[in-house]
């Protein structure tokens, strides 16, 4: 378990938390209560061992856009990822996306990921971003209930399509995802 971090780069390694397989043991934890800010990453779950982790009530503040666009964003789950459960965070102005679900190819997608109750506001990036495999390939997953924000620009990325928030109802209708 993650818990109750409070962190400037130099108290977070300038990485955020990632739960990696490099990480042995990540797998079924919770990252919960924690606040991070300036780090290049928020919390970045991955392939097997970031699956069945919950991830809940963070607040996460301006981080920064990592040079590597598959690392950079406020919460990503990437690759195989299976049954993570993404509720009540705040993320506000990071430079990159707001909450991804990544693909890593056809065959590791993260799935069953559940995303509730989160708001996300003035990210660089898009606020939600579901990349095209993920979409394609990827069964079970949910998100609903959430807030975005963004002044201009694209809000969503639903495949290979994007959104700003006067086409929410579009993205709405294109992903079967955020009904209320």
């Amino acid at each position: 378990m993650v818990d109750q971090v409070q962190g400037d780069p130099d108290q977070v390694n300038d990485a955020g938390i990632m739960m990696t397989p490099v990480i042995p043991g990540a797998c079924s934890g919770i990252i919960r209560y924690n606040t991070l800010r300036n780090c290049h990453n928020g919390i970045a779950l991955a392939d097997a061992l970031g699956s069945n982790v919950k991830v809940y009530r963070n607040i996460i503040v301006d981080t920064q856009a990592d040079p590597d666009p598959d690392r950079a964003g406020d919460i990503r789950v990437r690759g195989a990822a299976d049954g993570v459960e993404i509720y009540h965070n705040t993320l506000i102005n990071g430079l990159g996306h707001g909450i991804t679900l990544q693909a890593v190819g056809a065959a590791r997608v993260p799935t069953n990921c559940i995303v509730k109750n989160n708001i996300v506001y003035g990210n660089g990036g898009v606020a939600l971003q579901v990349e095209p495999d993920v979409v394609t390939y990827g069964t079970g997953n949910v998100m609903d209930y959430n807030d975005y924000y963004k002044a201009s620009g694209n809000v969503f990325t639903w495949g290979a399509s994007s959104y700003t928030a006067a086409q929410f109802a579009a993205y709405k209708t294109a992903s079967g995802q955020d009904a209320h």
